[in-house]
């Protein structure tokens, strides 16, 4: 996991376009192992759709807060493969508890629907692919 100055500075700067209900550092920085020219993968759910200026704001003040180049997502835009992703291997750095559990839980009801016909879409590329 990153060290707590930085998970202050990451969420000082989530509030750059308003107040999140919920924001998550993923991936390699998350977990601890980010190489040098990794940047930061930050997924934040202000309430409402990011417009552009929100996503100008925030890809600045997190990328002068972390000192890396970010990947900002809109987690009301993740798709659930990404969702997945974020909520298992992401560290919460603004947000409550409700709102995460409340996350999860719908999440969990996209991968119940969605998820099966995505591994027979796979399922499918895979065996046209194989029979080339």
């Amino acid at each position: 996991m990153f060290d707590a100055a930085l998970n202050a500075r990451i969420t000082e700067a989530c509030h750059a376009a308003g107040t999140p209900r919920l924001a998550f550092v993923f991936g390699s920085v998350a977990r601890g192992r980010p190489r040098p020219d990794s940047d930061i993968d930050i997924a934040i759910d202000l309430g409402r759709p990011l417009t552009v200026d929100d996503k100008l704001l925030l890809v600045d003040a997190l990328a002068a807060a972390s000192g890396r180049p970010v990947d900002l997502i809109d987690l009301r835009r993740a798709g659930v493969p990404l969702m997945g992703e974020i909520l298992s291997s992401g560290v919460r750095v603004a947000g409550d508890v409700a709102a995460h559990g409340a996350l999860t839980a719908r999440h969990l009801t996209d991968v119940a629907d969605f998820m099966p016909a995505y591994q027979r879409l796979m399922d499918q590329r895979l065996a046209a692919l194989s029979s080339r």
